[in-house]
């Protein structure tokens, strides 16, 4: 088998394309090469999967803009078919194949140019080492790994494909018992000489819902070691998907990850729910949590009812950019992901104004539109968006947020020939990005975030701009000072909500 230390040694950092691997990855590396010969040593028979990595490069989730930016690569959503009808003896007849357009990574969000995607059915996928033993991967009937090799994050992601539901349950329980069976481990001919280096596996609870099973668990030194990584598995019928996040964390911040893969995972169990036995007829709309505009199920909404960049007001002239997928809620108050109000289509759109001096977004605008298969499903959802607003759980925020005025109906203000909104409800909160001031600022994100509906269609829109300790573009002692920030809030509003309901007529 060949061994991929000798490639770090023969790797040349001044070659064009190559891009290193993060510290914690090149550890757990070699910690699991000496593992595996200890296994092999004692009789364990071990099977390798060849890695041909190739370049994927399909197109962003959330589709181009007028004013495209360079974005991290992503695959597109599937149109996945009812595979799973019962044949003519009444068993379920199980999908046996991965679609070719299945977005594995969606919902994996990392810097665009501190990473470089792959996907193929051929590359390395997640292997799980639990005290001499190796419950993953399983023997499958079909497969398609991926890899996203930030230098913040490292993450693989596999889906396997089995026989029968049963089989997936069974590779599962496999890994869980070993799991059960392993909360500590301890190397000895780690990359220390001599030295023995103690790790620690924590199981979490159940954080997808949505699949048939999770398990969910962190790997870290139990000394101040950095190198940590984060499983977690979930299956949706006969499909099993296995994410590992590994990153330069230690035992103590290792927990804080667990929220971030399993936000990732709730994007990629919408889209297993072809391989259930009660199969979706298309892919479910998903949340800007991943930032991914959903597929269009049955053609109610597209692309072109998204606004452009072109369309935004400037702040201080500075342009409004189309950005990639982003692992954050459309609206900060946000109570859960979109996708779980159910629609029957949904398309999200992000953008951007970033200093790059100060490291730090001056603008954040996040649209989604949700189209319901009737009225009443829209109204229940809007009441439950209302609901955000008025509470702000805030249950997906980046930090602390503030309500600086409660919500209360406004007015928003279509062209004369499409339907006019019926209602719409607006507030503002304060939050300040996580790790932009370490040593204590005024400065924050203030935010108006406004839900409106026409018919079926409920639209969702942020806009957010830096300021403090006042307002954007205002002065202090004089609250009139506030009409510049709002008109680009009001012309922000009327352009997302009128891209969202232009063909309603």
């Amino acid at each position: 088998m060949r061994d991929p230390i000798k490639d770090l040694e023969s790797y040349t950092p001044d070659e064009p394309g190559v891009r290193p691997l993060p510290p914690a990855e090149v550890r757990r590396l070699g910690i699991r090469m000496r593992r595996r010969r200890r296994a092999l040593l004692a009789g364990t028979s071990l099977a390798a999967v060849i890695a041909i990595t190739v370049p994927f490069a399909f197109a962003a989730l959330d589709r181009d803009s007028a004013d495209p930016v360079p974005t991290r690569p992503s695959p597109s959503m599937p149109t996945p078919s009812r595979a799973q009808d019962p044949d003519a003896t009444g068993e379920t007849r199980w999908r046996t194949e991965i679609p070719e357009d299945f977005a594995l990574l969606a919902g994996i969000v990392n810097d665009p140019e501190g990473s470089s995607p792959t996907i193929s059915r051929s590359q390395d996928g997640v292997s799980v080492e639990l005290c001499g033993e190796t419950p993953w991967p399983a023997q499958s009937i079909d497969r398609l790994a991926g890899e996203d090799p930030a230098l913040d994050h490292h993450y693989r992601r596999e889906l396997l494909l089995f026989d029968t539901a049963a089989k997936a349950k069974q590779a599962l329980a496999h890994v869980r018992n070993a799991l059960a069976s392993c909360p500590n481990d301890v190397i000895t001919d780690g990359p220390v000489p001599g030295a023995e280096l103690a790790t620690e596996n924590k199981s979490y609870p159940d954080e997808s819902p949505r699949a048939d099973e999770t398990v969910t668990w962190t790997n870290a030194f139990t000394d101040a070691s950095i190198g940590t990584d984060v499983f977690q598995f979930v299956r949706v019928g006969n499909a099993v998907a296995a994410t590992r996040e590994s990153s330069e964390s230690n035992k103590d911040g290792v927990a804080q990850q667990v929220p971030m893969v399993s936000e990732a995972s709730v994007h990629l169990v919408d889209q297993m729910c072809i391989f259930s036995a009660d199969p979706c007829s298309s892919t479910p709309a998903t949340d800007s949590g991943d930032g991914a505009s959903a597929g269009t199920s049955d053609g109610l909404i597209d692309e072109t009812n998204l606004v452009t960049a072109d369309k935004l007001p400037p702040v201080d002239k500075n342009p409004w950019q189309q950005v990639g997928s982003q692992s954050i809620p459309t609206l900060t108050c946000q109570g859960g992901w979109l996708s779980g109000l159910d629609p029957a289509d949904m398309e999200s759109r992000e953008f951007r104004i970033h200093a790059a001096s100060a490291d730090a977004d001056l603008g954040r605008i996040n649209a989604a539109v949700l189209a319901f298969g009737d009225k009443r499903s829209a109204t229940v959802a809007y009441d439950t968006a209302l609901g955000w607003l008025e509470d702000c759980p805030a249950t997906h925020a980046e930090s602390e947020v503030t309500i600086e005025k409660a919500a209360k109906a406004v007015t928003v203000t279509t062209s004369p020939d499409v339907s006019p909104v019926e209602r719409a409800h607006q507030s503002r909160v304060i939050w300040q990005p996580p790790d932009f001031c370490p040593e204590g600022c005024d400065a924050a994100l203030f935010e108006v975030a406004t839900i409106a509906q026409v018919g079926s269609r409920v639209v969702f829109v942020s806009h957010a701009e830096l300021a403090g300790p006042c307002p954007p573009s205002s002065d202090c002692d004089d609250p009139a000072s506030e009409r510049s920030w709002l008109d680009r809030v009001r012309t922000t509003n009327e352009r997302v909500v009128g891209a969202a309901v232009w063909d309603l007529h």
